[in-house]
């Protein structure tokens, strides 16, 4: 998706057709504005500053980078996009190119990805403070009433398998905390 913007004048000179697909604009919509149009606000109101402080003190912010940005359509919405400014000096003057490509797919994507991944470390969090704590929680209690079973030269070993499954608990617990936290909240035990 390629627009062609004469930098003095800040006007779209050239759109291609998936830019006008990309913003639910026709060409002879676009033809002759200023390019901040398909900017959302505060960026819109801004745009003109930054293109003067550039052609004043020639200092690049975005020409020759690629930056993912927030574009405007027609109908108000917004939407990601990676947007690459590049520079061409024709006979004809000064002019810039934003080669751009929609990445609301992209972002989708990524959420998904995230929400996938913070499902997976609530069910493996659960299932080490459900499961494996529990089970050892058993195993400790079972120690403890065999302790009170036995003879006293056993009794201190005993104590001490107690200790480390006690002590596995513990770790076992803190790394669920650790995969999935569980945040206070004002209402407490009630929520």
């Amino acid at each position: 998706r390629i627009i062609l913007f004469d930098m003095l004048k800040i006007l779209i000179q050239s759109v291609n057709h998936s830019a006008e697909d990309m913003f639910g604009y026709s060409a002879e919509d676009m033809l002759g504005q200023n390019v901040n149009m398909l900017m959302p606000s505060p960026y819109r109101e801004a745009h003109d500053g930054y293109v003067s402080n550039y052609v004043n003190t020639g200092n690049k912010k975005i020409i020759g980078i690629g930056r993912e940005v927030i574009a405007r359509r027609k109908d108000g919405s917004t939407f990601p996009i990676d947007l690459s400014v590049g520079e061409v000096q024709l006979s004809t003057g000064r002019f810039f190119t934003g080669i751009i490509r929609d990445i609301s797919d992209r972002r989708r994507l990524e959420s998904d990805v995230l929400k996938a991944s913070d499902e997976e470390r609530q069910r493996i969090a659960q299932d080490l403070h459900d499961g494996l704590a529990s089970h050892l929680t058993g195993i400790s209690l079972m120690c403890k009433m065999l302790a009170g079973q036995l003879d006293s030269p056993h009794i201190a070993m005993v104590n001490q398998v107690t200790n480390l499954i006690e002590e596995a608990i513990q770790q076992t617990r803190a790394v669920a905390r650790g995969l999935y936290p569980v945040e206070d909240d004002a209402e407490g035990l009630m929520n």
